[in-house]
């Protein structure tokens, strides 16, 4: 199941991280490694496998088009981390 974790990654290389991006991926990471267990239990050998649930899948830029647009001030924020001081 490795080569799925790699295709996916690649895949998403290019694309901005955000938490929708990030959701969407790993919903696709469950949904391609049930895809990939299935092929296999039909006797196809596992990098086989995964090669062609990715391509079953088709162009991921196309699902992340589909997501609502982040705003610019949202998608490059910084998110706080929490500091305490004892004294």
């Amino acid at each position: 199941m490795t080569t799925i974790h790699r295709l996916l990654d690649e895949a998403f290389a290019d694309i901005p991280l955000t938490p929708d991006t990030q959701d969407l991926k790993e919903e696709l990471r469950g949904n391609l490694v049930a895809r990939a267990a299935e092929l296999e239990s039909q006797g196809v050998k596992p990098d086989a496998a995964a090669q062609r649930a990715m391509h079953d899948l088709g162009d991921v830029h196309a699902l992340v088009a589909d997501l609502p647009e982040v705003p610019e001030w949202q998608r490059n924020r910084v998110k706080p981390t929490p500091g305490f001081v004892v004294v």
